[in-house]
């Protein structure tokens, strides 16, 4: 049985204080999904409008900051980028390519602002990681893949790199070695395609420096004798190339995948870019490009993206579909209704989806770190999820603004959607918003929920 969903007025003031609060994003999105005798009920509010309303930005290139208001100080129109383009993708015929298109920077006009609601569409960001780590649960749940399936079974760029016998459980929970971040994305800031293959061979061979000395001997002295993995560092790589393992072991791309193994058995309408424009969104007669809410100015992009996914290896790699570690687009009621589905499988209500012995490699406690595989914990002090929410809460964070808690003691979710990088990623007041936001979410859900006897 799906979820009730309801609107209420009470949770649009905590919207409206996460865009308020020092002017933290020009919109937000809040849920909070709690049981009333064992019948979920996700309740949602909205504030501020999709973009700023900025008359004057930055021209030729990278935005300047005023440093006391993190205002654009020059003065151009915000152009959006064109939509329908996609970066040129070479190589890898084994995946989705992408077909060669001319790089546009272009100006075309922004949409007028819209006042943002319930039924907004943000770019999820790191939100993605949870969809693609479960996914890996339902594929080790077919027997396609394993947790310790090495990474050059179905990844054939790894072979002769640090990351040829790392299992995908290293790449799943950070444990892999990888660097957190390399620019894979470079030759499209000069004009260039990107060779997806090489970009995946390149990400392969991003082992940090600690981890480099002899590291293919290494990597096969942990995996064979099963110790202790390499010291958790967050990594972006690392879902990248587990996204992509996922991709070549399924035959299909991984927004496909995700689809198939977590959004349609749950009815989550949560999608990549090409798969929102595939399926109109039908409210209010817009379609995803207008309802989705902008994020950066990106002079190298062609201006502010919008409808296109805001992570600069997502786009180059995957284009207007997605990667394992971001690009997928959705509403805050969704990312909801995907913490509650995780809160009901945990418990066995899922059997047919998933359960809890399929869920323990997620959502076990590791060590090192409070890194899990596809979520996080929460830290003993300052942690974004605030202080109301249990210590066995886990969630994730997103860098365009969005998170999300789910806490199986009191089993309530809180869900956080932002563009705060909009028109710049300059400003970190989200850091201060997050926390209160979620104390209010997890007070509103504990006053509201009532557990049957």
């Amino acid at each position: 049985m799906q979820p009730m969903i309801k609107q209420r007025t009470e949770l649009n003031t905590i919207a409206a204080w996460c865009v308020e609060h020092k002017n933290a994003s020009p919109c937000a999105v809040v849920a909070c999904a709690y049981s009333i005798n064992d019948k979920w009920v996700i309740e949602t509010g909205a504030a501020g409008e999709l973009a700023r309303p900025l008359p004057n930005t930055p021209t030729p290139n990278t935005p300047t900051q005023n440093a006391s208001t993190n205002a654009p100080t020059t003065h151009a129109p915000l152009p959006k980028t064109t939509l329908s383009t996609t970066p040129p993708i070479t190589g890898s015929a084994r995946t989705q390519s992408f077909p060669p298109s001319p790089f546009s920077t272009e100006s075309t006009p922004k949409p007028p602002n819209r006042k943002a609601n319930t039924d907004t569409i943000f770019d999820l960001a790191s939100l993605t990681k949870p969809f693609s780590c479960l996914t890996l649960a339902r594929l080790v749940r077919h027997g396609l893949l394993d947790w310790k399936t090495q990474l050059s079974v179905p990844l054939q760029e790894a072979l002769g790199t640090p990351m040829e016998r790392t299992p995908l459980e290293w790449l799943a929970s950070h444990r892999s070695g990888l660097a957190g971040h390399v620019p894979l994305y470079e030759p499209l800031t000069r004009g260039q395609p990107i060779n997806k293959s090489l970009a995946i061979r390149q990400a392969c061979q991003a082992a940090r420096p600690e981890c480099a000395e002899n590291p293919r001997a290494q990597t096969q002295k942990h995996a064979i004798a099963n110790i202790d993995e390499p010291p958790p560092v967050y990594s972006d790589l690392g879902y990248i190339l587990l996204g992509e393992a996922m991709a070549r072991a399924s035959g299909m791309a991984i927004d496909s995948t995700i689809a198939l193994e977590i959004c349609n058995p749950l009815g989550i309408e949560i999608r990549s870019a090409r798969q929102w424009r595939s399926q109109q969104l039908r409210a209010h007669d817009l379609s995803f490009d207008d309802r989705v809410a902008p994020t950066e100015y990106t002079d190298w992009r062609g201006g502010i993206v919008q409808g296109a996914v805001h992570d600069e290896n997502a786009w180059a790699i995957g284009g207007d579909g997605a990667c394992g570690h971001a690009g997928l687009f959705g509403r805050a009621c969704d990312v909801a209704k995907l913490g509650v589905a995780i809160l009901d499988a945990c418990v066995g209500k899922l059997p047919n989806w998933l359960d809890e012995k399929d869920l323990e490699p997620l959502l076990r406690v590791r060590s090192g770190s409070t890194l899990r595989a596809g979520f996080d914990g929460v830290s003993s002090v300052g942690s974004s999820a605030g202080s109301r929410c249990s210590p066995a809460t886990f969630g994730h964070l997103g860098f365009t603004g969005t998170s999300f808690w789910i806490d199986p003691d009191s089993r309530i979710v809180t869900v956080l959607l932002t563009n705060r990088v909009h028109p710049s990623r300059n400003s970190s007041a989200i850091k201060e918003v997050r926390p209160h936001a979620h104390d209010a979410l997890f007070e509103w859900g504990t006053n509201h929920a009532r557990v049957s006897r």
